[in-house]
C-alpha cells in the first residue's frame, strides 16, 4: 500500500527534477543566443539576466514536469499503462514475483479488447474532427502552402499523443461494464527503446502523410 501511495510521489518529484534540469539548460541556451544584443542594455552586465533566465525556465519547466509526472502516474494506475510499463522495465526477479503473486501464477490480462476499440473509435473521430478544423483554420490565416502543410501535419502528430492517453483512459472507464472477450495483453515483447522509436517514427509518417494530404486539398481548388 505504501509503495501504491508512493509512485504519485515518485513520478512527481521525477517530473519536478526533469523539468528544472531542462528548464535550466534552456535558459543557459537563451542567455548564450541573446547575450550579445543584451549588453547594449545591460552595462553592469548580463550576470543578472543569465540568473533570471535560468530560475524563470527553471521553475517553469519544473511546475509542468511535476503536472506532467502526475498526470502519468495516475494514467498508469488507473489504465493498463502501468502494466505495460512494469513489463518494460521490470527486471525478470521482479517480473516472476509479480505473476507468482497475480491469480493463476500468470500476468493479469488488461482491459477488454472490445472496450479499446470503442475508445479508439472515439479519438480517431475526435482526431479527424481536430484535423479538419487545423486545416480551414490555416488555409484562412496562412498563405504559404508548404507551411499550412507542415503546421498541419504537425499539429496531427501532436495531438495523437494525448488522444492516445485519453483512449486508455477510457478503454479502463468502458472495461469496467465490458468484461466479457479476449483482453489486452500486459506484457510487452519489444525493448522500450524500439517501442518507442517506433512511436516516434509512426507520428513521423503521419505527420507527413496529412501534410501530404493538405498539400493536395490546396491544389485542388474546389475542395479548398
Amino acid at each position: 500500500m505504501q509503495d501504491r501511495r508512493a509512485r504519485p510521489l515518485s513520478a512527481t518529484a521525477r517530473g519536478v527534477l526533469a523539468g528544472g534540469l531542462g528548464g535550466a539548460a534552456a535558459g543557459l541556451l537563451d542567455h548564450a543566443l541573446g547575450a550579445e544584443g543584451a549588453r547594449q542594455f545591460l552595462p553592469d552586465g548580463t550576470g543578472r539576466l543569465l540568473s533570471f533566465l535560468v530560475a524563470l525556465y527553471g521553475a517553469s519547466a519544473a511546475a509542468g514536469g511535476a503536472a506532467l509526472g502526475l498526470l502519468l502516474a495516475l494514467l498508469a494506475r488507473l489504465t493498463d499503462l502501468g502494466a505495460l510499463f512494469g513489463s518494460a522495465f521490470l527486471d525478470e526477479d521482479d517480473r516472476r514475483r509479480r505473476i507468482e503473486g497475480a491469480p493463476g501464477g500468470e500476468a493479469a490480462a488488461g482491459r477488454s479488447l472490445l472496450a479499446y476499440g470503442l475508445a479508439g473509435a472515439m479519438a480517431l473521430g475526435v482526431h479527424g474532427l481536430w484535423v479538419q478544423e487545423a486545416t480551414r483554420f490555416a488555409l484562412k490565416r496562412f498563405h504559404s502552402p508548404m507551411l499550412i502543410a507542415a503546421l498541419v501535419g504537425a499539429e496531427a502528430a501532436a495531438m495523437a499523443v494525448p488522444l492516445a492517453l485519453a483512449a486508455m483512459l477510457l478503454a479502463a472507464l468502458l472495461g469496467l461494464g465490458l468484461r466479457g472477450g479476449p483482453r489486452l495483453g500486459t506484457r510487452l515483447t519489444i525493448a522500450p527503446a524500439t517501442a518507442v522509436l517506433g512511436g516516434a517514427l509512426g507520428l513521423g509518417l503521419g505527420a507527413a502523410a496529412v501534410a501530404r494530404l493538405v498539400v493536395a486539398l490546396q491544389q485542388n481548388r474546389r475542395l479548398a
